[in-house]
């Protein structure tokens, strides 16, 4: 995401990438205004008879009710606020945007220091998109990932056997076979990892076909489950920079240790609204699909105000992705749990 211009609480921007339209949908909330031009569908004619429906370019300001991401659209509802010659204030629209556009937004309320750090880290990031291959002899995993998230792209189990070919063929080339039209891609690098010397024998195997950057990383664990986990040990090695994936692993990890120990954490709604009230929160951890039920239930401002006193307090606020494993894992706790001072 690209700054163009900032004055007080106004912000533009352009988007880079998906991320960046993800990013937005934590960004923006009810309350907030957007600028765009926008295209709006009218009717022309003196009567019904003679009436038809064509496209008319307005600009408009809208307040904000609603923020989704479809896909590979941001879409944006609310209110229009300003009048023109065919809007009329309080008229329900919504805005689309895409990668590349650009959006002017104004904030009712400063950003919380999650928000700003998550728009901080946004703007530096640099839209770097790497695929992740976790395998050992008979499973093969294939992950992209980027600063802010990642997504299983394929499981392969029992390679090696006739499920996948009739006729007996090197390991690799059957790995190869699966993995061509991915390694086809624009990614930054191609990281290979798992236990053994499978992944080192893979790596040879591709360097006459392929030109992408590569680098090998041992891990012992080859599931689904532990991806996350394994782009946090490569952040840690200095493999790759995934900030924001790093960041949650992080902070579930402390989560699960301190369950495990059987103190200073809550989760759930209620257990944890009573520790905020308390000011014994030390670190919020949220899912987004928490935050998105509060803002489907118009609580989302008065949970800002939880989040908000919790950074006053000099506690930290942690939003993870429910797509992600981890926030799976989270939202199995009622989405929402916290790590406490006592």
């Amino acid at each position: 995401m690209k700054l163009l211009e900032q004055h007080n609480l106004s912000y533009e921007v352009v988007f880079d990438s998906l991320e960046d339209l993800w990013i937005t949908t934590q960004l923006l909330s009810a309350g907030d205004k957007v600028k765009a031009t926008t295209v709006r569908k009218v009717k022309i004619g003196s009567s019904e008879s003679n009436q038809k429906q064509v496209k008319k370019i307005i600009s408009v300001e809208v307040l904000v009710s609603k923020v989704s991401l479809e896909g590979e659209v941001l879409r944006i509802s609310g209110t229009i606020q300003n009048e023109t010659e065919h809007t009329s204030i309080g008229q329900f629209h919504t805005l689309s945007f895409s990668v590349t556009e650009t959006l002017s937004f104004e904030k009712a309320m400063p950003f919380l220091d999650v928000e700003k750090k998550l728009f901080e880290k946004s703007l530096n990031s640099k839209s770097s998109t790497n695929l992740l291959l976790l395998l050992d002899r008979e499973d093969l995993i294939a992950t992209e990932f980027s600063d802010f998230s990642y997504s299983i792209l394929f499981e392969k189990t029992g390679l090696g056997s006739k499920k996948y070919s009739r006729e007996e063929i090197d390991e690799n080339e059957q790995k190869f076979s699966l993995l061509a039209d991915l390694l086809q891609r624009n990614y930054s690098s191609l990281i290979l990892a798992g236990p053994g010397i499978y992944k080192e024998n893979l790596r040879e195997y591709l360097k006459s076909r392929i030109s992408l950057k590569m680098q090998t990383f041992s891990f012992p664990d080859v599931r689904v489950q532990a991806v996350q986990r394994l782009i946090g040990e490569l952040s840690k090695a200095g493999l790759v920079v995934s900030a924001q994936i790093v960041l949650e692993e992080e902070a579930l990890s402390e989560l699960m240790e301190a369950m495990g120990k059987g103190t200073l954490y809550a989760y759930g709604f209620a257990l944890t609204a009573a520790a905020l009230r308390e000011g014994r929160v030390r670190k919020l951890l949220v899912s987004t699909a928490f935050l998105e039920e509060r803002k489907e239930k118009e609580e989302y401002l008065s949970f800002c105000e939880d989040m908000r006193s919790t950074e006053a307090m000099g506690g930290s606020v942690v939003i993870v992705r429910s797509e992600n494993e981890g926030g799976q894992r989270l939202d199995g706790l009622g989405g929402i749990a916290a790590l406490l001072r006592y």
